[in-house]
């Protein structure tokens, strides 16, 4: 919780609102549900990321899946909704610059 109030204030203090980008994780390799974002000026450093289930985006509901965001190359992220059986809806991402 205190994750999402820290990102709440960094990205709230700029003019502009911050893009979201959201992936649901179409994808299956080797048993992980699987999301690529492509994000133009990505620094490997400068995202905050959180998940939701039916609708529901509260750290308590996903923080025990095992949720991973990481960037592979210039601007692309990816991103692992969990595995067979214990995954979440979507992941959101934020890019703080």
């Amino acid at each position: 919780m205190i994750f999402l109030l820290c990102l709440l204030l960094l990205v709230g203090c700029g003019e502009e609102s911050p893009e979201i980008y959201e992936t649901e994780c179409p994808r299956v390799e080797l048993g992980e549900h699987i999301g690529y974002l492509s994000i133009e000026g990505l620094d490997r450093s400068s995202f905050a990321y959180w998940a939701c289930i039916d609708g529901d985006c509260r750290q308590e509901k996903w923080g025990e899946y095992p949720i991973e965001v990481r960037p592979m190359g210039d601007d692309v992220l990816r991103v692992c909704c969990g595995g067979d059986g214990q995954r979440v809806d979507s992941v959101n991402v934020v890019v703080i610059k």
